[in-house]
């Protein structure tokens, strides 16, 4: 293959391409587990409900939909913070690599973890747990706080392991940068990163190109002799 010239965009692209394949497993994997946390969380959610209101879970469709009750439908979790006040628990909070992943992470990790997880605002250094319902419940005031320690351990333990994924992608899509910067051909990337140089785009293939010498020919004889007019049956 002809060596060709590497522009930013290719590099870019090759870098998120390796650090998402580098970090899906794990990206995958932590997903997972807090789809596993919204089902703990709506289970206790349900308990709560029903020792509040003594209504059972069954019932509350139906009163959502004749709207004696309102519907709550996505919940981000919050802990005591002492004296009254209230947090929400954060995911990789502060965290410069929650404001620029998408910069080392497909769109399709992306998707992964923004369905269960979200920035409080746009540009937010913080990421929370957002636990979807998966049926209709009434909206209970103070639902969103959890009390127990099982879940606060879990979700705690959830949020060290994300930061961790998060902050190694960033570093491995800056080392794949450094590699890439240095190379100014497809050439020098083949043999400096074959793993990478795979992701190039290839060159078009212009073999591919070329009109068939059959219809080459047909077109020819319909020039000479006209295109024949549509037959058409008589009534």
């Amino acid at each position: 293959m002809k060596s060709f010239p590497i522009t930013n965009e290719m590099r870019s692209n090759i870098a998120r391409t390796l650090t998402s394949k580098a970090v899906e497993k794990e990206i995958r994997a932590i997903a997972k587990e807090a789809d596993r946390l919204n089902t703990v969380f709506w289970k206790l959610y349900e308990k709560k409900l029903r020792a509040a209101s003594g209504i059972p879970s069954t019932r509350w469709a139906e009163l959502i939909q004749q709207e004696i009750a309102t519907h709550v439908y996505q919940c981000v979790p919050r802990v005591a913070a002492g004296e009254g006040t209230e947090e929400a628990l954060r995911i990789a909070g502060g965290s410069n690599a929650v404001q620029h992943m998408s910069t080392w992470l497909n769109s399709g990790l992306m998707e992964t973890l923004s369905k269960v997880m979200q920035k409080r605002v746009s540009f937010s250094r913080d990421l929370t747990l957002v636990f979807t319902a998966s049926k209709p419940l009434a909206n209970m005031k103070g639902g969103d706080l959890i009390e127990d320690p099982d879940l606060i351990a879990a979700i705690k333990a959830l949020e060290l392991r994300t930061k961790a994924v998060l902050n190694a992608a960033r570093d491995f899509y800056n080392q794949v940068q450094t590699i890439l910067n240095s190379c100014r051909t497809s050439k020098q990337l083949q043999e400096l990163l074959p793993e990478g140089a795979k992701y190039l785009p290839k060159p078009a293939d212009k073999g591919k190109n070329l009109v068939p010498t059959e219809l080459a020919a047909s077109v020819t004889e319909m020039l000479q002799k006209g295109i024949p007019p549509v037959q058409t049956t008589a009534a």
